[in-house]
């Protein structure tokens, strides 16, 4: 039987749990994600760092800013009213060792409009309709569970080596796929979601290991 099936299962048993299920979830993703554990531990060690480097910067900027941090690729994501403050934090993490690229998506004030369209990949059909309210951060976390809620129905376990990120409504995804079939899937079922204004994807394409 496809390794993937007991993968969903392993993650639906924590999902089923009452209380405190998404602190599980979320456990149980990285302890399943198809890669190796020096890679993950690399990578967590990588996101700590950049972490407390960021809190002496500035404490208040890590509520206002996302790390993301998957094969030595660094994603950013957020909002910052201080310019300054911007090419700070960007500075930081394009200096800061072994990091291979970085994707900087963090808005600032002078920037641009939060509210256009950041050039994804979501393809809207001419009915749709952006009422353009602005989004809570709330907002943002009901679309990130429903994201995980709908990767975990189409049964492809390659959706446990991404990470995604809603800003006011737009989402940026990081990681790996198996295939571009898989990729664009789960891009279009994001796309799908209510309340998803656009789709941004650093993904990178990588053919499953064999058994």
């Amino acid at each position: 039987m496809d390794s993937s099936f007991y993968k969903i299962i392993f993650l639906s048993f924590f999902v089923s749990l009452a209380g405190c299920q998404y602190a599980f979830v979320g456990l149980a993703e990285k302890i399943i994600e198809d890669r190796k554990h020096d890679e993950q531990i690399f990578d967590f060690s990588m996101h700590t760092g950049i972490v407390s480097g960021l809190i002496s910067l500035e404490p208040d900027t890590l509520f206002e800013v996302n790390i993301d941090v998957w094969n030595r690729k660094v994603l950013l994501t957020g909002r910052i009213d201080d310019f300054l403050m911007y090419r700070k934090v960007e500075e930081y993490v394009l200096n800061y060792p072994n990091v291979k690229k970085l994707f900087n998506e963090i808005s600032y004030a002078k920037k641009q409009n939060f509210n256009v369209m950041v050039g994804g990949e979501c393809k809207r059909g001419e009915n749709y309709v952006d009422v353009q309210n602005p989004r809570s951060k709330f907002d943002d976390f009901l679309i990130e569970q429903t994201i995980r809620i709908r990767l975990i129905g189409l049964g492809n376990s390659s959706v446990f080596n991404i990470h995604w990120r809603s800003i006011e409504g737009k989402v940026y995804l990081i990681g790996e796929a198996y295939s571009l079939e898989n990729k664009m899937k789960m891009i279009r079922v994001i796309c799908g979601i209510m309340d998803v204004v656009d789709v941004k994807s650093f993904i990178e394409i990588r053919p499953e290991k064999s058994p």
